[in-house]
């Protein structure tokens, strides 16, 4: 019997065995030590630092020590930042997040970017609806001017005191106006527009801006040209000349070439 112990002993199939348990036995504590290392730090967190101002390498730098990560994701212009600075990011300063988070980055250009804006959804909406706008396609919205009107609603939109059409080109955080009515409950007479021609009637204003507040001009049949819209003269107004009427109401007017007044032949 103890022949057949030391036998079995000395074989290969045994010792085989043996040394296939103690590499399984390794590689068990291996893997356990690292899922142990893994679960005691997977909570841990880090404070997002403040990538303002920076240049893209030098934030990989100040992250890859945090062990976080980047991307870039957008570019904006702001006066105050040079170049390629990073402008902003998210998470947000101070957060607190897990390592290996990615931060979102969007670096200044070089230059700004000039774009139309949407100024058919701005009119008669109100002014503040449109500030919010237009601070959100990046334009600087601070100021508003309220004149006399009819509602209280946005009037027309000021860039360099020129009203904005639908293909003004304005930079990248331009300075805006906003103008916007403001009733009143003061009467004044209409004035009388009667007889008058187009200059006549451009003339009673500061500018082409305050009149086209003021009045609405309709032809009766097209100008051809600005010399032909000298010929035509004031018929007909609403509301009527000398009529009580509230500061800022809108007067229509009617012009034409050929048409009379009800009072007397001007043309």
């Amino acid at each position: 019997m103890f022949k057949n112990i030391i036998k079995f002993l000395k074989s290969k199939f045994v010792w085989g065995n043996i040394l296939a348990a103690v590499i399984l036995s390794i590689i068990v504590l291996v893997l356990l030590s690292w899922w142990l290392k893994s679960y005691t730090h997977h909570n841990e967190s880090v404070e997002v630092p403040d990538l303002t101002g920076y240049y893209v390498e030098e934030a990989e730098l100040i992250l890859s020590e945090l062990d976080l990560k980047y991307e870039v994701i957008d570019s904006v212009y702001k006066r105050e930042l040079k170049p390629g600075e990073i402008a902003e990011q998210s998470p947000a300063p101070k957060t607190s997040v897990k390592k290996n988070r990615k931060i979102y980055i969007t670096i200044n250009r070089r230059s700004r970017i000039s774009k139309t804006i949407p100024i058919e959804n701005l009119i008669e909406i109100s002014p503040r609806q449109a500030q919010s706008t237009l601070r959100n396609l990046g334009f600087n919205a601070d100021s508003i001017q309220y004149i006399p009107a009819e509602h209280n609603s946005t009037i027309n939109i000021l860039y360099n005191n020129n009203p904005v059409t639908e293909h003004t080109k304005i930079p990248d955080g331009a300075k805006l106006i906003i103008v916007a009515g403001e009733s009143s409950n003061e009467s004044v007479p209409a004035p009388n527009y009667i007889g008058m021609t187009y200059n006549n009637v451009r003339n009673m204003f500061s500018d082409i801006n305050s009149m086209n507040q003021s009045v609405n001009i309709i032809y009766d049949t097209p100008p051809s040209s600005e010399t032909d819209r000298q010929y035509y003269k004031v018929y007909k107004q609403v509301p009527e000349a000398n009529s009580i009427i509230t500061e800022g109401t809108i007067v229509t007017l009617y012009m034409s070439k050929s048409k009379k007044t009800n009072s007397e032949e001007f043309f």
